[in-house]
């Protein structure tokens, strides 16, 4: 068996390579602060990074996320993403097209990992904006959910309506999570995001205690 077969089958490598990711997408993102005040005055590069939880197991659903995103034209532009939780972690990049004004779609190709075992991932998203109101969604699908394992499918949709300049609220259906209510709060480059999510997305419960919520800084 070569060397590369043993690195991937070893557990405690799981953590080398999600570091190696994190150093890797965080990196890009420092040099997308840094990049001259021109290249960001057009709104050409815009980055963000994200810390999210579930409540009430908050250590347990820790996650950390964060993206990049270049515009080639008015109707063109590619964005990379990435998200590490526990020994868990993802990335993938691909184009987005708007279209028109108010529409947004893209599909992106990439990898995930867990335990040093890697599986083709890709992700879909579709976003619609107009005099307030918003819809927001992305799925992603590991490759076994193409083959029938439903399991492997995520999604996370909003239905949103800015209030105020400073506030939107809405409505929130996360898998695995729940639906619910769901409010966000701008200030500066930052978003606070909060969802009540006692209401399960596939099956009939009630978990009142249930929260999803994050932080979020754009660039």
């Amino acid at each position: 068996m070569n060397w590369y077969a043993k690195l991937l089958e070893q557990d405690t490598r799981s953590g080398v390579i999600k570091m190696m990711l994190f150093v890797a997408v965080v990196l890009g993102l420092f040099i997308a602060w840094l990049l001259p005040s021109e290249a960001k005055a057009d709104e050409r590069l815009s980055a963000f990074v994200e810390v999210q939880t579930v409540y009430p197991e908050l250590e347990k659903n820790l996650v950390l996320d964060g993206g990049l995103r270049h515009w080639f034209n008015d109707q063109w532009s590619v964005k990379a993403f990435f998200m590490v939780k526990r020994a868990w972690a993802q990335a993938h990049v691909g184009p987005v097209w708007q279209p028109l004004p108010w529409l947004q779609v893209g599909a992106s190709l990439g990898a995930s990992q867990n335990s040093g075992k890697f599986r083709l991932r890709t992700a879909y998203c579709l976003i619609m904006a107009h005099k307030g109101f918003s819809f927001s969604g992305f799925v992603e699908l590991d490759h076994v959910a193409y083959q029938g394992d439903h399991k492997a499918i995520w999604y996370d949709l909003n239905l949103m309506y800015k209030a105020l300049p400073w506030l939107s609220v809405g409505v929130k259906d996360r898998r695995p999570v729940g639906l619910g209510p769901s409010f966000q709060f701008r200030y500066w480059k930052a978003t606070l995001w909060v969802a009540w999510a006692p209401f399960g997305s596939e099956r009939a419960e009630f978990v009142p205690e249930r929260f999803v919520f994050g932080l979020k800084f754009g660039f």
